[in-house]
């Protein structure tokens, strides 16, 4: 069994700032588990700087969520900085792209609320779609 690879947290710009392994699965869940907890106690909000990361299983998804409904509870947020393709693809692939703030860069995700990169894919999804079909574009 391989170790747990580390999960660092920071603060840059007065946030808080939590890098996670390249591989963030059931074997790295404590790590970043915990490091989701102890930033987010600090911190309303939090960004996930994941431009490292390729590859994230269900069980690191939870763990996004979970940190995310912490931070609205506290009238914060958390931002991920996404920028593999393997990475876009699984956010794209689950919908997950959808529920959090994506930033391509960790300057942006510092830099503030600013159009979602998922959004922004979504809104142009459903300009795409043809007329009759709008409706479900708020869905």
């Amino acid at each position: 069994m391989m170790p747990e690879e580390p999960t660092s947290i920071g603060v840059l710009d007065g946030l808080a700032v939590v890098t996670p392994p390249v591989e963030i699965d059931i074997l790295h869940a404590g790590g970043f588990r915990a490091a989701l907890a102890d930033a987010g106690s600090g911190h309303p909000v939090v960004v996930v700087d994941m431009s490292a990361t390729v590859f994230c299983d269900s069980t690191g998804l939870r763990l996004l969520l979970q940190a995310s409904d912490r931070a609205k509870a506290r009238g914060g947020e958390l931002r991920l900085v996404l920028s593999s393709p393997q990475m876009l693809r699984i956010f794209a692939v689950t919908g997950f792209d959808q529920l959090f703030p994506v930033f391509a860069t960790l300057s942006g995700a510092l830099a503030g609320p600013g159009p979602q990169a998922g959004a922004a894919a979504h809104e142009r999804r459903a300009a795409a779609r043809p007329a009759g079909d709008r409706s479900a574009a708020g869905s």
